[in-house]
């Protein structure tokens, strides 16, 4: 998790977890109020390459980008007013409300390029749980179907000679 503040906002970039898929959320908390927005994969690779462009433009300039996800669509605007100028992120899903969140640009770009760190910090980090995951996942595969020294259970049905299990009685079914 990574937490930074720009101009009077501060703001949180966490690593969700890989159920459905790996996500992250960032979250903006400021004069009482709090938004958090979420971003898989593909979002991310999108949030981080415009962050990247909006960064380097001139300050006169501004832009807007759309990214339909899945589930969501993600909406990037560069907006001016009389303190400077801001990022608009809105998120927009069918049936609810739409979510915006706002990043101030900072000392020249400085806010923009805190949060596009911070998002590469925490991508760097859910990239080594996913790693990680799929390798435990792996492993456990492997371990699925195999018994003592290491062999399947096939293997030891078909092998020949004593089991190392007790003797048992066998009868006709009537001493029941």
């Amino acid at each position: 998790m990574e937490r930074f503040d720009v101009e009077r906002k501060a703001f949180q970039v966490k690593f969700e977890g890989i159920n459905g898929g790996m996500w992250i959320s960032i979250t903006e908390r400021s004069r009482g109020f709090v938004v958090s927005l979420g971003f898989g994969e593909e979002e991310l690779d999108w949030l981080l390459e415009h962050l990247k462009k909006a960064v380097e433009l001139e300050a006169s300039r501004g832009f807007t980008r759309k990214m339909r996800g899945k589930t969501r669509t993600h909406l990037m605007e560069i907006c001016f007013n009389s303190r400077g100028r801001f990022m608009k992120i809105t998120e927009i899903v069918a049936k609810r409300k739409s979510l915006v969140l706002v990043v101030p640009e900072g000392v020249k770009g400085n806010g923009w390029e805190t949060l596009r760190k911070a998002i590469s910090r925490v991508q760097d980090v859910s990239d080594q749980a996913v790693r990680a995951s799929k390798e435990k996942d792996k492993e456990s595969q492997v371990s699925k179907g195999m018994y003592r020294e290491g062999r399947s259970y096939a293997d030891l049905v078909a092998e020949e000679g004593h089991r190392n299990g007790a003797l048992m009685p066998v009868g006709n079914g009537q001493e029941l």
